[in-house]
């Protein structure tokens, strides 16, 4: 699949809305290394770097993990589980992108192949919010 300019300019804007956001939206650290496999996916590709010491590097590893993860999918679908996934981590990205989200009629629900992903992440969330109270 070819990726749009409409998909890649809403993935643009989502990730440099998540570098300058992240911190006060406090999502949890699970939240954080899926957004970066699915970001490096859209635009190194699929992993190819050495596996890091657990030991040594535990948050390179998690990233590299990640990005693993990840490497499965193809670059239209890391761009739209990245879309998906920071839609229901920061909604606050949506209010603050609506009006350029707005033409992409076909990024507006998620996507069926993201659900398993997002529904994890919701539940993750939910525990952090707890854990946090």
């Amino acid at each position: 699949m070819v990726v749009t300019s409409k998909l890649r300019n809403a993935f643009t804007l989502a990730a440099k809305w998540v570098k300058e956001h992240h911190k006060e939206a406090n999502a949890p650290n699970s939240v954080l290394f899926r957004l970066y496999g699915l970001y490096k996916r859209s635009t190194a590709g699929a992993c190819n770097v050495r596996v890091p010491t657990m030991l040594v590097e535990p948050i390179a590893r998690e990233r590299y993990n990640s990005w693993k993860l990840a490497s499965g999918l193809t670059e239209e679908q890391a761009m739209r589980a990245y879309l998906d996934l920071v839609r229901v981590t920061f909604p606050a990205f949506v209010e603050a992108a609506a009006p350029e989200l707005k033409d992409l009629d076909d990024l507006q629900s998620v996507k069926e192949e993201n659900r398993a992903l997002l529904a994890e992440t919701t539940e993750v969330l939910a525990l952090y919010s707890k854990l946090q109270q």
